[in-house]
């Protein structure tokens, strides 16, 4: 099997014809001038307006670099920018010969009529239009400023979605044997699993990566393996280079949830192709067709087991009595609570120390004359210095180390409760065993709620320890305990959730996924790490955490123990 990086990948010739790229200019040019005409039209609506002519250019770029098969990205962006730019432009021409009665007049004239446009343009919002018979709104004044600010978002949205949707348009695969463009077909999974779909394709299990991981909560977040190949009658895709490519969210930059290109159009094996059967349906049509044998064999025959040989099963036995359930006892919701509120208190405290410090001063900011000693002047600035450094913690404290008190309390408890057992699974002494939280699989539903203290959703809180000599977890909790050998893990990754109010996916949860055997079947399980340290909680380290317990674990499935 090829290594990811060794992999071939599609490089495009780039190549178009004389008369196409004369086709593709005339193209260009008209519909920027029919998007100047329509914006020049009936009132014009700041951004909306300019959105819809830029959607419908786009699609009409679109189709143009399909019909000259333009294969040139940088040829087909820039034409869009011309395109977008003529807009704009065109559609000043045409307000100046609408203000100036129907008349032909001189491009020359152009500038300066932008340039009185852009001084005497009033900005209105759209619900003080007067309609009917409503009296008009009281004449506001021309800000120029606002006017070049809001022309310059104008230019931009014109000039570049055009360009982004053509160039990528251009992109596409191509074959020059049959002058024809790839088809395209396109699996979304759950976002931030580049790294997962990299390592699936290093071992050849693609087709168990995307189907051990679920679909992405929103349409327009997640990330998403794309499967382009050949569309030829009379003639199976397999004869031809099939590529995959992997588009996944933006983790850093000003736009996190934007999605991007991460790796793209990489050569996939024709064994990786037929598995990959499942989740692409118009493929499979075709592979059916010419290849009719598939039709009488499931397709599922073509993704591996993802159990081991080995009859290893996971053991999952309850605490005995009495030492279950003792931290997660009836109170427990509510302790938690009140100590995740432990930072507000430092804030509301810190606050009030600095206002005590101010009863030393008058209104003029001076100390008085019977408080003027040095006594007074260190504790009020010994006042001042405690309240400010008390507000700092609290902020840092909420905002930085969420849940930071409550899980320390209860990491501080589980242990002290565990060392009144008499046989542990765990070496509470190993620095490497770590507080956990086990939420089962089929409740991450429930974990997109999760807010400030994740905890309160965690069916069990647990010790956790990797025994790279008997390539096995062993983990110890309030509730249950668990021993799961290399053998019963049929798979292993990290998985990132988001809360249900985070638009923006600010606020990263990173879990280990684990899907076990057990007697009863196969089970799955999410543990998130526990975040003991006074350290900033930020997502790209949680998952670093995730992903080198994922690697430590696939290593012992593999052979190689780290």
């Amino acid at each position: 099997m090829p290594q990811f990086s060794e992999r071939e990948r599609y490089i495009s010739g780039g190549r178009v014809s004389v008369a196409g790229v004369l086709l593709f200019v005339m193209g260009a040019v008209g519909s920027g001038l029919v998007a100047g005409w329509c914006l020049s039209r009936g009132g014009y609506v700041v951004f909306w307006k300019p959105l819809v002519m830029a959607a419908a250019m786009s699609v009409m770029l679109c189709l143009l670099v399909d019909w000259v098969r333009c294969r040139n990205p940088h040829l087909a962006g820039g034409l869009s920018l011309m395109a977008g730019a003529l807009a704009y432009a065109s559609y000043f021409y045409f307000s100046m010969q609408r203000d100036a009665g129907g008349g032909l007049v001189p491009v020359e004239v152009l500038p300066n009529y932008i340039l009185f446009r852009m001084q005497n343009d009033v900005l209105k919002d759209v619900k003080d239009v007067p309609r009917g018979g409503a009296k008009p709104a009281k004449p506001a004044k021309p800000v120029e400023f606002f006017n070049w600010m809001f022309g310059a978002c104008d230019l931009f949205i014109l000039m570049g979605v055009p360009c982004e949707w053509a160039r990528r348009r251009a992109q596409r695969a191509f074959s020059s044997e049959h002058n024809r463009w790839y088809r395209i077909e396109k699996v979304k999974r759950w976002p931030y699993l580049t790294q997962t779909f990299v390592d699936a394709l290093n071992t050849g299990e693609i087709d168990i990566a995307l189907r051990d991981t679920p679909t992405a909560p929103m349409q327009h977040q997640g990330s998403r393996f794309l499967l382009e190949w050949l569309d030829v009658e009379d003639t199976s895709p397999l004869d031809f280079p099939v590529y995959g490519s992997i588009e996944d969210q933006s983790q850093t930059g000003f736009a996190k949830s934007a999605r991007r290109m991460v790796h793209r159009q990489f050569a996939l094996t024709p064994q990786e192709a037929l598995s990959l059967r499942p989740f692409f349906p118009k493929f499979s049509a075709r592979l059916d067709v010419q290849h009719p044998e598939l039709q009488a064999v499931p397709a599922t025959l073509f993704a591996r087991s993802k159990t081991d040989s080995s009859s290893d099963l996971a053991s999952v036995t309850p605490v005995e009595e009495p030492y279950r359930q003792l931290v997660r006892d009836r109170g427990y919701k509510w302790k938690v609570t009140l100590i995740d509120l432990i930072p507000l208190i430092y804030m509301v405290g810190g606050v009030g120390v600095m206002f005590l410090s101010l009863w030393l001063f008058d209104s003029d900011g001076q100390i008085p004359i019977e408080f003027e000693t040095p006594r007074f002047v260190m504790l009020g600035i010994g006042a001042l210095c405690i309240g400010g450094c008390l507000f700092v913690w609290g902020c840092y404290a909420a905002l930085m180390c969420q849940s930071g008190y409550s899980s320390r309390w209860i990491a501080s408890r589980l242990r002290t409760e565990l060392a009144h057992r008499p046989h542990l699974l765990v070496d509470l002494a190993n620095p490497q065993t770590r507080y956990v939280l086990l939420i089962p699989g089929e409740e991450f539903t429930r974990i997109q709620m999760i807010m400030a203290s994740d905890v309160l959703l965690a069916d069990d809180v647990l010790f956790m320890e990797l025994d790279d000599h008997q390539r096995e977890i062993r983990m110890e909790g309030d509730i249950d305990r668990y021993i799961i050998p290399a053998g019963a893990i049929s798979d292993c990754q990290p998985r990132c959730y988001f809360h249900n109010s985070d638009a923006h996916q600010f606020k990263q949860v990173w879990m280990v996924r684990l899907l076990i055997q057990r007697e009863m079947g196969e089970q799955e399980l999410l543990i998130g790490l526990g975040q003991l340290r006074w350290k900033r909680h930020r997502n790209r380290d949680q998952e670093q955490a995730a992903r080198e317990v994922c690697d430590r674990i696939n290593g012992w499935r593999s052979g190689v123990t780290t």
